[in-house]
């Protein structure tokens, strides 16, 4: 029979014992996750597409240029924006695509008060959830700070999703399948809901798929990065424009759209970029999706028009003013 102080004994070295086993286990699971996403940065990074060399012009940006912009018509530009994509985004994928593709020299950067204004363009945690598993790979150390005093919250909460597409895209590359990554492109939108959206505008209900600012505050995380996009493209010499997609005129006339205090800050701040305003393009209603996007019918005539008219046409008849 054991003493007292043998059962003490005894217990202590098999908790002792069962603690080690725990840390070990756990010990091997953090190694191997952490394979898996180290590894598949490397896969993303020697999966970025590269583009033929006709594509000299690069459209990025949110829906508004995802939408209005098919470049399958314009035979010189590819077009890899992204639905709520932010300057942050745009910054990650600007240098990811530059990398492989050196005949990119112009870049057309979707450019509206809603791109800026913070109560809009916030890193949240939906917008990261769509994006954290393929951008991660192209992050510095000081992007990923930006990101953690942005939102640590969100930031540190998806960190363990990225292990599921990692694994997925671990597999796919031994058993030597293309890995598909899912970076932008244009997209065509079927609907025409204008006459709901309009009332709605009116009233000042709710809208799908767009929301005004009520405060025009800026966001100074997407005036950091649309600033280090400004520098990079001056880096490595590559011209950079700006672009404002056709819009409804009642939102462009409209309080909350901020447009004054919008083009106070691109005087101030970002005057050396040519700003292509198109927001007030003719189009006709059955070409918008929307208030603020083009469906397929307009994107066709907005970029058969770019196609026939060129850049240089853009600059001169719509610079802003």
């Amino acid at each position: 029979m054991f003493t007292l102080n043998e059962l003490h004994k005894t217990i202590k070295m098999n908790l002792n014992l069962f603690i080690k086993k725990i840390g070990l286990f756990f010990f091997i699971f953090v190694f191997f996750c952490s394979l898996i996403i180290f590894t598949n940065r490397y896969i993303t990074l020697n999966s970025t597409p590269k583009f033929n060399k006709s594509k000299h012009i690069l459209f990025l940006g949110d829906s508004n240029t995802q939408c209005a912009i098919n470049d399958s018509i314009i035979s010189s530009a590819i077009n890899l924006s992204s639905s709520s994509e932010s300057y942050f985004q745009s910054y990650l994928k600007l240098k990811e695509v530059l990398r492989v593709n050196y005949q990119i020299d112009t870049i057309i950067l979707s450019f509206s008060p809603i791109n800026i204004f913070k109560e809009y363009k916030t890193i949240n945690f939906e917008m990261l959830r769509g994006c954290f598993p393929i951008y991660y790979s192209w992050m510095n150390s000081t992007d990923f700070y930006m990101l953690l005093k942005s939102n640590p919250y969100a930031t540190i909460s998806l960190i363990p999703t990225l292990i599921r597409p990692a694994f997925k895209n671990n597999i796919n590359k031994l058993r030597n399948r293309e890995i598909q990554l899912n970076i932008g492109g244009y997209l065509q939108l079927e609907r025409n809901i204008l006459p709901m959206v309009l009332r709605k505008l009116k009233t000042g209900k709710p809208m799908p798929f767009f929301t005004l600012p009520r405060q025009p505050v800026i966001s100074k995380f997407e005036l950091f990065y649309l600033k280090k996009i400004q520098h990079f493209c001056a880096q490595k010499d590559k011209k950079l424009f700006f672009i404002n997609t056709p819009k409804r005129i009642e939102l462009i006339r409209h309080s909350n759209y901020h447009k004054v205090k919008f083009m106070q800050i691109y005087a101030k701040d970002f005057k050396a970029i040519k700003y292509i305003d198109c927001s007030n393009f003719p189009m006709k209603n059955s070409d918008y999706g929307d208030l603020v996007h083009l469906n397929k019918n307009g994107s066709n005539f907005f970029s058969s028009y770019i196609q026939s008219k060129g850049l240089k046409y853009l600059c001169t008849y719509f610079q802003a003013k």
